[in-house]
Formats: C-alpha cells, structure tokens, sequence
C-alpha cells in the first residue's frame, strides 16, 4: 500500500481511507503491544466489529491540516483516484457521525478560494452527481451527503465556477420527485425517507440558480411544461387544500370534478380500493370520488419547509412563476370572500393529519365520552353507517352555518336536523384527513327531554345510545326511509306468566332495543342473563289473577326475549343510587363475557325446550323464519366501549 515514492499526503490520505473504509480492519489489544512484537501477535488479537470513530477523526484531521496549511490542494489533485475513493467510502459509510464529520472536513477543503481549489470542487460535483443517479439505497437517511451537495452547488454559484450539464441533471431529480409522488398515490402515505426527499428539492433548489429565467419558467410554470409550481403546492405540500377548492367548485356546478377521497383499511391492506366494495359507503348525494386519499407528499414540516424554499427559488428573478404562485394561493385560500366578523385573529390551530392506517376520533368537548363511545360503535355497523350517510336530504341543510331556536323548532324539523349532524359526523369519519372530528354542531342543537346538553357535564351512554336511535329512525321516516335502528336493534321482550296450578299462561311483548344486565350479583355475562330471564314466585297474598280460571293461582312471572335483533346491544349495570350519600355510585366490579355468545337459552323456545313443553324438531322449524324475518341465536362479539 505504501512505497517510498509516497509523500506525506498521500500517506495521510492512504491511511485515512483504509481505515475509515475498514480496508484494513482494526484490532482491539488490550495493555498495548510491546515494540518487539511479532506479525502473528497482531493477528491474534481481536478484530474491531465496529467502526473506532476518533482514530479516522484524527487521520481526516491530518490530512485536512495538511491539504490547507501546505496549500496542497493541487497535489490532491495528482492522486483524484484515490481522493474519489475516500469520498465514496467515507460519505457511504455506515458510522453517520464520520458521514457528519467527513462531509464538514471537505467542504472546508474545498470551499475555499484558489484556481486548484476549484478544479477540484467541479471534480468532486462530478463524481457526487454520479453517485446521485447510481441508486438510491446508499441514500436512504443519508442527509450528509445531500449537505455536502447542495454546499457545493452553492459555493460554484457564489464563485461563478462553470458546472455541466444542469438541465438534464435538473430533468432527473424532478423526474425522482415525479417518482416520489407516485410511490404516495400508490401506496396512500406520505413518501417514507424524508431525508432522501428533503435532499432532491434541495438538490433541486440549488441546480435552479444555474438555470436562466426561461428556463425556469419552463419549469415553473408553462402550460406545457413540468408545472412544477402547481404539482408542489396541490400534491407534496397543499393537497387537501386543493381537494376543498376542487369540492367548492363540483357543488356550485354540479360538474363530475373528481374529489378524493379515504380508503378503508381493508382497501389498503389489498393495495387498493374496489369500486364495488361497501365496506366503507360513500354518500349517493355527493359526487365522484376518486380512490385516493388527500395525503402530501411531504409528510413532515422540515420536508414542507424545502418544498417552499424550492418554490422560492423558482420565482427569483423570474415573475411568470412569481404570478404563478400568487394565482394559485389567492385560488386555493382566497377564492370566497374573506369574512372579518367573528373571526379569532392571529389563530393558529393545532392539528395533525391521520396515518394512511388509523381511523378518524372524536374530539372529547369536555365529558362527551359517553357520546364518542356510541357513535364510534355504531359508525362501524355497515347498514345503519350507510342509510345515514345516504340520506338524501331535500332541503339545503348546513351543519356549520345553521342556527336553531331551540324554543320554536318543531319536533320533526329537530329529528331531521339531528339525522344532518349524524350524518355529518359519519361523513368525517369517514372521508377526513384530519386525526378527529369536533361535531360542534350536534354538542349544541342535541337535547336531553328537551333540554341542552352541557358537554361539560356526564350523561347515561344508555339513554343517549336511546335518545338517539329515537332521532335518527324519525328523521328517515321524515325523508320517507325505514326506521333502520329499529330494524337493526329492535326486538321484543316476552313478559310472560306462567300458572302452575292450571294449564294457562299469558304472554305480552314489549319491544326493546338493548339489554341491561347486573354486574354486581354475577362475574360473568351468561350467569347474569340466566338470572334476568329466572322469573319471580306468585304465591299466597301475591298469587296471580288466571283470567281463565277466574281465581287466584301460584304462577312464576319472568321476562324473556321473544324475537333478538340482528344486532344485539347489551348494557352492564355498572350505577346505582347510593341513599346514604345521596349520589349516584359506579361499580367496578370484574366482569367477562364470551366472544361467541348463544342467546337461544333465554328466549321463548330455548326456555320452553328447557321444561320439556317443545321438541327439538319443533324448535328447529320454528327458527327458520319469523314473520318473514330470519330469527338471530347465536352473536358474535365485534365491539366494546368503556368509558368513565
């Protein structure tokens, strides 16, 4: 590796590479090796399997000092090959404190002023460039590579020093960024290493100051050319933007603008969406939507920021792109009149956009859990979430600009105002970018007998959970819809007396649309229905009146199910009313139920078939159909909520 003819520099820069690139591999010896120590004692010794970062430091020091203060940079020059190998393996090594400490050492190097200085720093622009389009895998968060870069791109315009070939060099990195954002639409996320993205638009930025005003505005903002303006603000940085201008536009012409729109889960976990899926509806009263989601390339705000600087860059010294970017930020922010009443000035929300694979929350308004639990769960019942959100409303109701008098509205306007809101909240669950939703509207036009909810205050989930069924079965029977909670959640209980002295027993049903089961008396669910459908004794002073038998008679009372919904709701009795204290209190007493849950033993035939009065054969026959509707026995658990 080493022979006389080599000067010192060369030595330094021999040295420095071999062990920053582990040509020659170091070994640990511990207490140091004596002077006469032989070949096969070093051999023997232990292999570093790691990269020692002070010794390269203090070579990269050496040679560094030797470059500068003998002024050798020519002589750098002589032995490029050797300078073009140390670049490469030191940039690309895996240690990113050498990367960081190298990539500083050479642009002190070589950012100076001086005829060989600059020969050399088109030489190093050269083979960097190279290595740019070689492959991306040595560049994956390799960001001391991109500083190096754009360091040099900036010091040979400061000093005027001539580089090669920039339009086509500039072509490629805009054609990586098309690549960029392709891998977003394809794959529904933001592109995943930032700083190999942040590295191309500055890359980028830096090649436009060699570009002349045509040219740039060829890029920038030509009709037939790249658009590079339009293509940053709409995709990598501003795209749910441009989707609400787009939407704004399709709703006062009613035109087949196309308007993007979330993927389910199940969609992205197949690498797309099919149109014909209904997993996840979308509404029949809004238009097209597009199989993508409105997700920026630029995932990140230090991502954002270089895309800005780029748009910068493009617009210095070169107004059609500067009118470019103004005509498309007064388009995408300033296309309505601006309102300056009821405006927090100086407001700077704070928010975040979801992951391609979450779904949107509820924004909690204080104690509004209670509320959040049910909607969440009831969101992801497929046809009670699609009758909601294609309710086809008559009227031009707005959720966000309508005021209610809450005194003079009339019951049926309310339950139909309510199904909008539902609808409005199904609607941003479903299609939302944003990680929650606040349902401001429904927090104030929702009532409780009549009076306005204080979202600061807890409320029963079961009397909400009824309270609003009730509205939205009302309010489609207002647009001329079935009651679709009834349908889904609505069965019929069996109050049912049974004589034991005589044959008789009477029976009435009730409807319902949920159980409620103790918590206290029982651990576990099956043993607290077999209690709630035991019954209770008549006998002595409190027999029953058989109407039939006009006289009084022991009889057993109890409450079963009579027909099950197809969705089965069931509520833990965690509250009771403490009289000492006079409050309610909340029980926290341990309770299981089974993910498969058989609700047969607590109906009317699962009862009768227990006391012999029903063949199996008979059960069986009268299970098929019930009144033209299939009967329900066996449920399978898919969601709990628990709030507190």
């Amino acid at each position: 590796m080493f022979n006389a003819d080599n000067n010192r520099l060369e030595c330094l820069l021999r040295l420095a590479w071999a062990v920053g690139s582990r040509n020659i591999p170091l070994r640990l010896i511990s207490g140091g090796l004596a002077k006469d120590s032989s070949i096969e004692t070093i051999r023997q010794s232990e292999l570093a399997t790691f990269m020692l970062e002070e010794p390269i430091e203090c070579l990269l020091d050496a040679f560094a000092i030797e470059v500068v203060n003998g002024d050798s940079t020519s002589e750098v020059l002589k032995i490029i090959h050797l300078w073009n190998l140390l670049v490469s393996d030191l940039l690309f090594c895996k240690s990113s404190v050498i990367r960081r400490y190298f990539s500083a050492l050479v642009r002190r190097m070589v950012c100076r002023r001086g005829a060989a200085e600059r020969q050399l720093a088109s030489a190093l622009l050269q083979l960097l460039f190279n290595k740019l389009e070689e492959s991306d895998e040595k560049l994956v968060k390799n960001a001391e590579f991109f500083v190096l870069l754009c360091s040099l791109l900036d010091h040979c315009k400061n000093n005027q020093i001539y580089v090669d070939d920039v339009m086509q060099r500039t072509e490629k990195v805009l054609d990586w960024l098309d690549r960029a954002k392709q891998h977003t639409i394809a794959n529904q996320e933001s592109y995943p290493d930032d700083k190999s993205l942040i590295g191309r638009l500055d890359v980028c930025r830096g090649l436009l100051g060699f570009l002349t005003k045509d040219e740039k505005t060829a890029i920038g903002s030509e009709a037939n050319g790249t658009q590079l303006i339009k293509q940053l603000l709409d995709e990598f940085i501003l795209p749910s933007s441009r989707t609400y201008v787009d939407l704004i536009r399709q709703k006062e012409s009613d035109s087949d603008i196309h308007i993007q729109r979330s993927m389910t889960h199940s969609a992205i976990s197949r690498g797309g969406i099919d149109e014909s899926d209904k997993t996840m509806p979308r509404s029949e009263t809004m238009g097209p939507l597009l199989s993508s989601r409105s997700i920026p390339v630029c995932g990140t705000s230090e991502s954002a920021k270089a895309a800005y600087n780029l748009i910068v860059a493009l617009c210095d010294t070169t107004p059609l792109n500067y009118r470019c970017i103004v005509e498309s930020l007064l388009e995408l922010f300033y296309s309505e009149p601006v309102p300056t009443m009821n405006i927090e000035w100086e407001y700077m929300p704070g928010y975040s956009v979801r992951s391609p694979n979450s779904y949107v929350g509820l924004k909690n308004g204080g104690a509004t859990c209670y509320m959040n639990s049910v909607f969440q769960q009831i969101f992801m019942i497929e046809p009670l979430r699609n009758a909601v959100i294609n309710a086809n409303f008559t009227d031009d109701i707005s959720v966000e600009e309508m005021v209610l008098n809450e005194y003079n509205v009339s019951e049926e306007h309310y339950h139909a105002i309510i199904l909008k809101a539902v609808q409005s909240i199904f609607a941003h669950l479903l299609g939302s970018e944003m990680q929650f939703y606040s349902p401001k509207f429904f927090w104030k036009h929702f009532r409780f007998c009549g009076q306005a909810v204080n979202v600061r205050e807890q409320q029963d989930a079961l009397e909400f959970y009824n309270a609003l069924f009730d509205s939205i079965d009302e309010g489609l029977k207002k647009l001329g819809e079935p009651p679709i909670c009834e349908n889904l959640f609505g069965g019929t209980f069996a109050d049912q007396k049974i004589c034991k002295d005589c044959p008789h027993r009477y029976q009435r049903e009730e409807p319902f649309t949920s159980i409620s089961v103790d918590v206290r008396s029982h651990n576990n669910l099956l043993d607290s229905l077999k209690e709630y459908v035991k019954g209770d004794l008549l006998n002595n002073d409190n027999a029953y009146l058989c109407e039939e038998c006009n006289k009084k008679v022991t009889a057993v009372k109890r409450l079963c199910v009579a027909r099950l919904p197809p969705y089965l709701t069931i509520q833990l009795k965690r509250f009771d009313f403490d009289w000492e204290r006079d409050s309610p209190q909340k029980y926290n007493d341990y309770f299981e139920f089974p993910i498969d849950l058989d609700m047969m033993p607590f109906t009317v035939h699962g009862l009768a078939q227990a006391e012999g009065e029903v063949s199996k054969e008979e059960l069986t026959h009268s299970s098929v159909t019930d009144s033209g509707r299939g009967v329900f026995y066996i449920y399978i658990y898919i969601y709990i909520y628990i709030y507190s």
